[in-house]
């Protein structure tokens, strides 16, 4: 079993193929390393690969965690707006993908994880997707320094 350990951990994360882990090719070239395994293997592997792919999707979701609280520090001052934005974007159009990428991986192995693995994958994966809201703190922390501009705005131009 070690050996084949390696061997998946390997393929996981292995610089060799260009492409993400969960992508069709990716899932294709680590299929492909089972071939020949007992069914029980495989399933292993499987699962295994879908850990990995899973625990690398959480940890990114607590740097974006993390990386919005210090975007919040520079929402104050407008001419980091547009960067905040596009930033804001990115992260989230490239969060997206990759829990699309674990959930679709989920589907097309559904049998060979067997269902108690797939519901537990499946209840990770919106669990760590649900702690996404932290990303727009940084847009939450605008709005809310909009509305207070504005209130001072409208307070002073009242009292002249």
């Amino acid at each position: 079993m070690h050996h084949h350990h390696w061997h998946h951990s390997r393929a996981y994360g292995s610089p060799g193929y260009g492409y993400h882990p969960l992508s069709p090719q990716g899932m294709m070239a680590f299929t492909s390393t089972l071939a020949g395994l007992p069914p029980d293997e495989v399933r292993k592997a499987k699962q295994l690969y879908l850990l990995d792919a899973l625990t690398a999707y959480e940890a990114r979701q607590r740097s974006y965690a993390a990386f919005a609280v210090l975007q919040l520090l520079f929402a104050v001052i407008p001419c980091f707006w547009p960067v905040l934005l596009v930033q804001v974007l990115m992260i989230n159009s490239s969060r997206n993908a990759s829990r699309q990428m674990i959930a679709n991986a989920l589907e097309v192995w559904r049998d060979d994880l067997g269902w108690e693995e797939y519901e537990r994958f499946r209840a990770r994966l919106y669990a760590a997707a649900a702690s996404s809201w932290v990303t727009f703190m940084p847009l939450i922390g605008l709005g809310v320094f909009a509305v207070l501009a504005l209130l001072f705005l409208c307070v002073s131009l009242l009292a002249r």
